[in-house]
């Protein structure tokens, strides 16, 4: 029975980690870019990925909490002990991961509550070269949580081969 509670939970990590990183690769690499061709003004154009991201934003939240508590379930049975995270190649990798994990929830949370609201206010006032100031940094932000997560499936690869 244990056997089979590893791999549904390894299977919850895998589905979730997809999601999380598929949909955060699509809005960046089809949404956004889609967007300039949809909307005809800025206002319009931060409405449009706003809805997107905010119905993304409701999901990833319940998917990055089902992520981090299977991570630490599958960490459980992937270590020996707590002191194989300090003293292994594989615990450390995993302590890399896990900082990696911290980085791209402040990340997060600093984008989600700050610049996506800034950017709807900014976008109905209609404060179109601020708006455009803020989405440059929002951008900067968001991109470091790409940056996280690409980290973290590095990560991911590498404990593969670790002992």
């Amino acid at each position: 029975m244990t056997a089979l509670i590893q791999q549904i939970v390894l299977w919850i990590h895998l589905v979730t980690a997809a999601f999380l990183v598929g949909g955060s690769l699509f809005v960046w690499l089809v949404l956004i870019p889609a967007s300039y061709r949809i909307a005809a003004n800025e206002a319009e154009r931060t409405r449009l990925v706003g809805a997107v991201a905010r119905q993304f934003g409701r999901i990833a939240a319940f998917d990055f909490l089902l992520l981090v508590a299977s991570g630490v379930y599958n960490a459980t049975w992937y270590l020996g002990s707590l002191a194989d995270l300090f003293t292994s190649q594989r615990g450390i990798l995993l302590l890399v991961k896990i900082i990696l994990v911290a980085l791209l929830l402040g990340a997060t949370l600093v984008h989600d509550l700050f610049f996506s609201r800034r950017i709807s206010r900014l976008a109905a006032e209609g404060k179109i070269e601020e708006l455009r100031a803020t989405r440059r940094k929002s951008r900067v932000v968001s991109f470091l949580s790409l940056l996280f997560m690409v980290g973290v499936l590095v990560m991911v690869v590498l404990m593969q081969g670790a002992a």
